[in-house]
């Protein structure tokens, strides 16, 4: 990988004020150069969060992956840090963690794997080596795609009991109906966010589930439940979308894959009509005066961080046939 692509480690000293970390420093917000209008959490008169960072530190260390940026605002680069350090005199040390994953079963493979599917990674083979299977036994990281999403619950449920960490994940590829309502659980099926038909065996079912609650925009109760709530009970309960598992780490995850991003005769399209991330307000205006190439990276991105928050294995539900057939057409060549 280019080097501004990988997860990095940069560390600044020189000034006389506090120490200051900044983990998951991707999302930091740079207006300079960027159409942000007013972005939440932050005043673009101000200029750079990375700039007042370093101004106001005696040591200041940022951790980022700039691929796992995709919202509007997060607009910050390494090229950035590198000149409000040099602008401020601040020493840099540089430490690059490409070559190492943690995730994902630490299978480097794998993650190449998702990078070239989604064309953020030019020139690689789609080698599914890293594959666990009955006959790729020693293998590091399991991929499976299931039927129906009755099956994640299935699957995922068996793996919960017997003392494994697992959650379910998807893009923002419905709306959040549910943002502002108590109860979700005790809500009907029409109103709860993910209402999911198919047919299975000659059999209509319906599959129903809400986003991640977050009351007062507090998403930690979708990684660390707190007891007696929902999610304590049963892990399954909520749909966690990129933002708030972003970061976090669980052994199996369930990805429900829906409409926004599908696989049409030899290429990606996006489904306008799918999408429904507030914060990429401004991708979506420029793709619909006909720049999709930006809308188009983001949500690939997205699909990245979902594929790749599991520590052993990822259960995949994807409800576009088309889309299904490519993926398996895939996993299937390179057996």
């Amino acid at each position: 990988m280019d080097r501004n692509d990988r997860p990095e480690s940069i560390g600044i000293g020189g000034r006389d004020a506090s120490e200051y970390a900044v983990d998951e420093a991707h999302a930091l917000i740079n207006p300079v150069g960027h159409n942000l209008g007013f972005p939440r959490g932050w005043c673009p008169q101000v200029g750079p969060q990375v700039f007042h960072i370093i101004r106001a530190s005696k040591i200041s260390v940022f951790l980022l992956d700039c691929k796992q940026s995709f919202r509007d605002s997060e607009t910050t680069s390494i090229k950035d840090i590198y000149n409000y350090a040099t602008m401020l005199n601040a020493d840099i040390k540089h430490i690059d963690l490409g070559g190492l994953q943690f995730r994902c079963g630490g299978s480097k493979e794998y993650v190449d794997w998702v990078e070239t599917l989604f064309d953020i990674k030019k020139d690689t083979k789609l080698d599914t080596s890293w594959r666990k299977l009955g006959s790729n036994a020693t293998a590091q990281f399991i991929f499976e795609i299931v039927d129906t999403p009755h099956d994640l619950d299935n699957v995922l449920s068996l793996l919960f009991e017997k003392g494994s960490s697992v959650r379910l994940i998807s893009s923002y590829s419905v709306p959040w109906k549910t943002k502002d309502k108590n109860d979700i659980h005790k809500l009907p099926p029409h109103q709860q966010d993910f209402v999911i038909n198919y047919v299975h065996k000659s059999e209509k079912k319906t599959w129903v589930r809400p986003w991640n609650y977050a009351p007062k925009e507090d998403y930690t109760m979708f990684i660390q439940a707190v007891n007696g709530s929902e999610m304590s009970k049963n892990p399954l309960a909520e749909v966690g979308c990129p933002y708030v598992v972003r970061g976090f780490d669980f052994d199996y995850l369930g990805v429900l894959w829906l409409n926004d991003l599908v696989w049409r005769e030899d290429k990606w399209v996006i489904q306008f009509d799918n999408i429904h991330e507030t914060a990429l307000r401004i991708a979506i205006a420029e793709a619909k005066r006909g720049n999709t190439e930006k809308l188009e990276m983001k949500i690939k991105l997205a699909y990245r961080i979902l594929l790749t928050r599991a520590l052993r294995g990822i259960y995949i539900y994807i409800h576009d046939p088309e889309t299904k057939a490519h993926i398996e057409s895939l996993l299937n060549d390179n057996k």
